[in-house]
């Protein structure tokens, strides 16, 4: 009987990475003083370790299931092309070809960062050729609601879960509590490590005229300080949620975090990453992922406003203008099919009014042909037409 082979392993964790694997990560992010100096990589934002420790756990996974050992002091020797071709081959079979070329641009970051003095051009150009692959690449779906039905929906629970009947104490806070956080999402487009990690001491402003939010360079992914305003519609909710249903939620526990859950702990990442979708798809019929409220904002602002399309990189806080372009080309379709229907119902209608026109007229001359009829419009060809 032959022995059972061993399962391929997707992912390795942190703790199961061999131990010169965990010793070289941990030297990117070494944090010394002037004289010490620091790790190449200490500067990266934790939503980007987080993301660039999970590829590594996933090539380690790739070079164990090839039978690649650890070198003994260097563990980019690894990162052949060879082996970095076997690596991508997997991913693009089971990611989207914009995750897979994700995944090797972050191979390129770490590698280049352990091991500057390898030359690692030959795999700067193969990043650049899955960039390139990308350019054709179909936009995402638009989603079928708009920024101000959602900002308008979050005001509506507020203004009406107070007074709903039959509710107890703990489930009308954590209903207020959930239009608050849709309506502060949709107007600030904050990323969701950021938005979760509010702390009402340490980010939260509190003015005689409203409320705002203070964020220093080290709470932002793009490491700059930014203060937002709440705008003026969020002001009496936001006080409201502080004096009366967060404590509710905190039940005497002592918590600084703004969004408390119903058990009264602060909101993990994974945790409101589970829930919005949940919210969002019982009451707008679509589920909608934190990010999909940034996507929201910007094809919002571009459809609406597409003369100040620019302002879509500030009010995403992104650093150059290629997401907005992104979103302006979605909107401008948008735009461009619907004066393609308005234009289709002027030729219906104006052929209608043609046709009873000749009906009422015992000498009408025939339609012109460039008034199409339902028929032509539609492509039900008359007898002896070439579509």
């Amino acid at each position: 009987m032959r022995a059972p082979r061993p399962a391929r392993r997707l992912i390795l964790k942190r703790v199961k990475w061999p131990s010169q694997d965990r010793a070289a990560w941990d030297l990117l992010f070494v944090e010394g003083d002037i004289l010490e100096g620091v790790g190449p990589c200490h500067h990266w934002a934790e939503g980007s370790r987080k993301k660039r420790e999970q590829t590594y756990g996933h090539w380690l996974a790739c070079c164990a299931n090839h039978g690649v050992a650890c070198p003994p002091h260097d563990v980019s020797a690894r990162a052949n092309p060879e082996m970095v071709k076997a690596f991508i081959e997997l991913e693009r079979a089971r990611c989207s070809p914009r995750t897979a070329f994700m995944h090797a641009e972050d191979l390129l970051f770490i590698f280049r960062s352990m091991a500057p003095q390898r030359d690692w051009n030959w795999l700067a150009r193969l990043v650049g050729r899955l960039r390139g692959g990308l350019q054709g690449e179909e936009l995402k779906p638009r989603l079928g609601i708009e920024a101000k039905e959602i900002f308008d929906w979050a005001l509506k629970r507020m203004a009406e879960i107070p007074d709903v009947e039959g509710l107890t104490e703990l489930r009308r806070a954590a209903l207020f509590r959930d239009g608050l956080m849709v309506g502060m999402l949709i107007a600030i487009a904050l990323r969701l490590r950021t938005f979760i990690s509010i702390d009402v001491e340490k980010h939260l402003i509190r003015g005689a005229d409203g409320f705002g939010l203070r964020f220093a360079r080290e709470d932002m992914k793009d490491k700059r300080a930014h203060e937002f305003l709440l705008p003026i519609e969020l002001t009496e909710p936001m006080r409201r949620y502080l004096a009366v249903f967060r404590p509710k939620l905190l039940g005497g526990k002592s918590i600084s975090n703004l969004w408390i859950t119903h058990h009264g702990k602060a909101f993990t990442y994974w945790g409101f990453q589970r829930q919005l979708p949940q919210l969002t798809e019982k009451v707008f019929g679509i589920a909608l992922r934190p990010h999909a409220f940034r996507s929201i904002v910007a094809t919002s602002i571009a459809t609406g406003d597409p003369e100040h399309v620019s302002i879509i990189a500030d009010v995403l806080r992104h650093s150059t203008l290629a997401m907005s372009h992104k979103h302006y080309i979605r909107a401008s379709g948008v735009k461009a099919m619907s004066d393609l229907q308005e234009l289709v119902g002027e030729l219906r209608r104006d052929g209608r009014r043609r046709e009873r026109e000749r009906r009422h007229t015992k000498d009408s001359p025939a339609p012109l042909p460039y008034a199409p009829t339902d028929a032509t419009l539609w492509g039900e060809a008359a007898d002896g037409d070439e579509l």
